[in-house]
């Protein structure tokens, strides 16, 4: 506990000692032998620096809002990405159903053909069986 207080008090002495004082147009002031710098600036200077930190928040934002549309955007990619995967896999299982269905129409339009066949055949043997009987008796 001691080192942290002496820790702290080591820290924020300096931090106390640096203080800037402003001095207006018009307005003297005294410098105590202590103060080793002078920053003199003009009302430009003053001016253009407000600007600047305006500047810099307003860019700070926009930055916050392009980040927060980066994070959206790549919400939304990961999402379509995982669409993308489903219907890859759904198109392979259709062609495969496709495929599968081609294989038993054919299948079937053969065995209709052979059917039909089956059911002249039948029939002109029919009407044989019927003359030659009908002929005969």
């Amino acid at each position: 506990m001691k080192f942290y207080a002496a820790l702290l008090i080591l820290v924020f002495i300096p931090l106390l000692s640096f203080s800037q004082e402003y001095i207006y147009p018009g307005e003297s002031k005294t410098i105590s032998a202590e103060a080793d710098t002078l920053y003199v600036i003009t009302i430009n200077q003053m001016r253009e620096a407000v600007i600047a930190k305006k500047e810099n928040e307003t860019l700070r934002e926009l930055n916050k809002s392009y980040e927060d549309k980066i994070c959206t955007l790549e919400a939304k990619t990961t999402e379509l990405d995982s669409l993308v995967t489903i219907h890859e896999k759904d198109a392979i299982y259709y062609k495969k159903q496709w495929k599968a269905a081609e294989k038993n129409l054919s299948k079937a339009a053969r065995e209709a053909r052979r059917q039909h066949r089956l059911k002249i055949f039948a029939g002109i043997g029919g009407a044989a069986a019927g003359v030659i009987i009908g002929l005969l008796f």
